[in-house]
């Protein structure tokens, strides 16, 4: 039986074949002349391509390679229009000048300020609040400075004082303000003249010293808040304000006195003639109560340096051993207090039961050390002294 597929299929003739040859050679070449598209780099391998047929030439393969250049690398170049933008030193410069005018600006109102204080004495409570920052010197002594602050405040506290006590008492004479201004400078001077002169003799004023006074002071006023109120209504001042502007300087003056009376190297004079004093007496020229009325520096000299009877505890220390421990008829070697240089002749002694002495009745002779008031004096004209107020 026929095939009718292959029946119903015509016969091709050489012609047609050549025809479709030649379409299809046509269409090889077209395809050949379309430009192929670069592919885009990717994470993935690039395949190889495979063989083609004789007709179809290979692709070649793309290979990306990193661009080199013999410039350095640039981080997110700009534009080509656009400039670089660098940092500009013209801001460190700016703040540079704005600090630098600042300082100048404050300089120059800390001069402007110190003109006020002590050419045209400016005296106000915003003057006050300055200087408690600003520490401008009121004096310089010995070139330690005595600050503005420290003496308009101590003028202040004296001042009320004074005006309070004329409002009471109409006929008291009260003095100026310039005159309270010069008294506090002065006495400020004076305080770092007498703490720089302890200092150099390792004086100072102990804690327990300054309690012993206050309460000795207490037990006269009668409690210790009667004192505070004292002070707060005639001073504006606290106990602590109390110890230290007032005490503590009493207190340090007496035991700077004692030690320069102590002192031998300043009181050479005076042992040397204690010492001729005690060769006569043991030279037998003079007797003891002669030598007295001519040479001792005490009220007794009169009197042959007779002092009376006393007991322990009446007198310092030093001359209360050297007394207590003679006999009668006998003198002393010299013997060094704060008054000054001793020679002492135990009279008399009166024992209790137990054949204890109690009392003895002396004489003696002093010859006083340096004078602390004069000494400190020269003190104070020998020392650099500059004063910045004009009073």
């Amino acid at each position: 039986m026929a095939n009718p597929i292959k029946e119903k299929t015509p016969d091709l003739d050489e012609t047609e074949i050549s025809r479709l040859r030649d379409a299809v050679l046509k269409w090889v070449e077209a395809k050949k002349q379309v430009p192929v598209s670069q592919p885009k780099p990717s994470v993935k391998k690039p395949v190889s391509p495979k063989p083609s047929s004789a007709v179809l030439k290979p692709a070649p393969k793309v290979l990306v390679k990193p661009a080199v250049s013999n410039q350095p690398p640039k981080i997110a170049l700009p534009e080509p229009d656009k400039k670089i933008s660098l940092p500009s030193p013209r801001p460190k410069k700016r703040l540079k000048k704005i600090i630098a005018a600042l300082i100048a600006l404050f300089i120059f109102s800390l001069v402007i300020f110190g003109v006020g204080l002590y050419y045209f004495k400016w005296q106000n409570q915003f003057t006050k609040a300055v200087t408690k920052f600003i520490p401008y010197p009121v004096a310089l002594v010995n070139w330690q400075p005595l600050f503005y602050y420290t003496w308009q405040d101590q003028v202040d506290t004296l001042w009320n004082f004074y005006q309070r006590e004329g409002a009471n008492d109409s006929s008291l004479l009260i003095p100026s303000y310039s005159e309270t201004q010069k008294h506090i400078i002065d006495r400020m001077i004076e305080l770092s003249l007498m703490n720089q002169l302890a200092d150099s003799y390792g004086v100072s004023v102990s804690a327990a010293e300054v309690k012993e006074y206050v309460d000795s002071l207490i037990k006269e006023i009668g409690s210790q808040e009667a004192l505070e109120n004292q002070l707060k209504d005639l001073y504006h001042w606290s106990l602590d304000d109390f110890q230290h502007e007032i005490i503590e300087p009493v207190l340090l003056k007496n035991k700077l006195a004692i030690a320069i009376v102590l002192d031998d190297r300043i009181n050479k004079e005076a042992h040397a003639k204690m010492q001729e004093i005690l060769e006569t007496l043991r030279s037998g020229e003079k007797t003891f109560e002669e030598l007295a009325e001519i040479y001792s520096e005490d009220v007794t000299a009169l009197q042959g340096g007779d002092l009376g009877y006393f007991s322990r505890g009446q007198m310092v220390k030093e001359f209360e051993d050297a007394a207590f421990n003679l006999k009668p008829g006998e003198v002393s070697d010299i013997v060094k207090t704060q008054f000054g240089y001793h020679l002492i002749k135990v009279e008399e002694q009166l024992l209790d039961e137990n054949e204890t002495v109690v009392q003895v009745r002396a004489k003696h002779i002093l010859i006083r050390g340096v004078d602390f008031n004069q000494f400190f004096e020269n003190f104070r004209n020998q020392a650099k002294v500059w004063r910045f107020v004009k009073i």
